[in-house]
């Protein structure tokens, strides 16, 4: 990316951001540093929604304070001489307060089912609206391919046993056929879930660990490590279930959400090929809401599906109780009872 598109890029995500005093404006200096050096590198759109009036003359160039431009000239002089970036980080603009694949400007479709390791803001805009910044941490992932499929049908980090200067000096993955899967995330192609998914989406998981183990030990077709349609790949994941820790513990909103609990499985087993997908064991799971605790089992061979409006794989589950009852609601605004 050259200076002037770089500066161009900044000038039109930062330049009409207000600030009230020295302090935000610092606070927002340190996220167009940020932002340059991710930004110096990303291919990626910033954000996925336009609006008619961000081309009028209320954002042209000239409304930006000069303090600001010289500002933004000089981290874009410093992030090029430099020649460092952010390479592991991407970045998206949004302009909702919440984040959900559900609503247009809030998460971007290379970005679905990721969570955000950095948020920077809300700042307000010249129009009023209130901007965040989300930055995604990307992580090189062994990519497995059935042979005869565009998309990959797995996509995970693991362990190797290879020396150190082997993988070095032969930067693919090793052609064994058990892998040991390291603690982040998995990604699933979602048609393999489910037969009426997009081949393009994937379902994502979080995982402290677990195991892929392939019935045959897969080749390279070209730079794509690959397996045949008939072979198995058996994955054994063990979850790992993200801590909220930033709910607003004194508000007097969302009370009943704060106080519900949940507990997701711990572990998942399935088996994948050429012909779908084979589920062969979910943990338990549990939930508390409204006072009324509830405990979920799998419900073993009912088929999964996909929900286009929730962008979501759907797999089912048994409850242990035929009727919810509330006995517990504190929300001010709207009361349950029943």
């Amino acid at each position: 990316m050259t200076q002037e598109q770089l500066l161009g890029m900044l000038e039109t995500l930062t330049g009409h951001l207000h600030t009230a005093s020295p302090t935000e404006e610092q606070s927002l200096n340190n996220v167009q540093e940020l932002l340059a050096s991710s930004l110096a590198q990303q291919p990626l759109p910033v954000t996925n929604q336009q609006f008619s009036f961000a081309e009028t003359d209320l954002f042209f160039r000239q409304n930006i304070e000069s303090g600001r431009l010289a500002n933004l000239e000089r981290i874009v002089s410093q992030v090029l001489q430099k020649k460092e970036d952010e390479g592991d980080l991407r970045v998206f603009m949004r302009d909702v307060p919440v984040r959900t694949t559900q609503v247009t400007g809030s998460v971007p479709d290379w970005a679905a089912g990721s969570r955000p390791v950095r948020t920077e803001g809300p700042f307000i805009n010249r129009d009023g609206r209130r901007i965040w910044f989300d930055f995604y941490k990307v992580e090189k992932l062994i990519v497995l391919y059935i042979q005869g499929q565009t998309n990959p049908i797995i996509l995970f980090k693991a362990e190797f046993k290879q020396r150190l200067l082997d993988r070095l000096a032969n930067r693919k993955v090793e052609l064994v056929k058990s892998y040991k899967v390291l603690p982040g995330s998995v990604w699933i192609n979602a048609h393999a879930l489910a037969s009426d998914a997009p081949d393009n989406r994937y379902a994502g998981v979080k995982v402290k660990g677990g195991t892929i183990n392939l019935d045959a030990v897969p080749a390279y077709q070209g730079e794509k490590l690959t397996v045949l349609p008939a072979n198995n790949i058996q994955v054994s994941l063990q979850l790992e279930q993200d801590v909220d820790e930033d709910a607003g513990v004194t508000s007097p909103f969302g009370k009943d959400a704060r106080n519900a609990k949940f507990q997701l499985p711990e572990t998942w087993d399935f088996i994948l090929n050429g012909s779908g997908k084979n589920i062969t064991a979910i943990g338990n799971a549990s939930v508390t809401m409204y006072g009324q605790p509830v405990n979920f089992t799998w419900a073993g061979s009912e088929a999964t599906s996909y929900n286009s409006a929730l962008s979501r794989v759907l797999i089912p589950w048994n409850a242990d109780i035929s009727e919810f009852n509330v006995s517990l609601c504190e929300s001010p605004f709207c009361t349950f009872s029943g």
